[in-house]
């Protein structure tokens, strides 16, 4: 009862959690699902930072944490499988460019540097690249994941990300 009460506050909160979560807390859950959940908590940060026109730096902190631990696991676990197949390895490959794409952008912002403007006018150019690999991804990649990815898979794959 404990963990679900702990899973249940970090949902209401936004939190990125999987990483901490228990296994038997997910079980049963997708990898889509997942990484949907965690697609939302970036957006919602990178909504309240833009809200604000001001980019903390807790903010920067928390959007590098989030952004570094869910694309290093799709690019470890999630990615490899779609590039083992033909029908999904462009796919694969187009996200490993937006996902490319998004951290030299993220690697250009910093939040103590002097011109607010610059620093915020990355910030929207991070969300827009992150708006449209989400949306491609899914859009296009997680219907034709599904396709190449057993169920049961789509599940153990959540593990992986622990």
């Amino acid at each position: 009862m404990k963990k679900i009460l702990i899973l249940i506050s970090a949902i209401a909160l936004g939190l990125s959690f999987y990483a901490s979560v228990p296994a038997q807390v997910v079980s049963g859950r997708t990898v889509y699902e997942v990484l949907k959940q965690q697609h939302r908590s970036v957006q919602r940060l990178l909504d309240n930072i833009i809200s604000k026109n001001d980019l903390t730096d807790e903010d920067y902190s928390s959007l590098k944490d989030q952004l570094s631990t869910h694309m290093s696991n799709e690019e470890k676990y999630f990615y490899p499988l779609l590039e083992q197949n033909d029908s999904t390895r462009e796919l694969a490959l187009q996200a490993y460019d937006a996902h490319n794409a998004a951290k030299r952008t993220l690697s250009e912002i910093k939040p103590s540097d002097s011109d607010k403007e610059s620093v915020m006018a990355k910030v929207k150019l991070l969300k827009e690249q992150l708006d449209r690999h989400i949306q491609d991804e899914e859009g296009k990649i997680f219907p034709a994941a599904k396709k190449v990815i057993s169920e049961d898979q789509a599940k153990d794959l959540v593990r992986s990300f622990e």
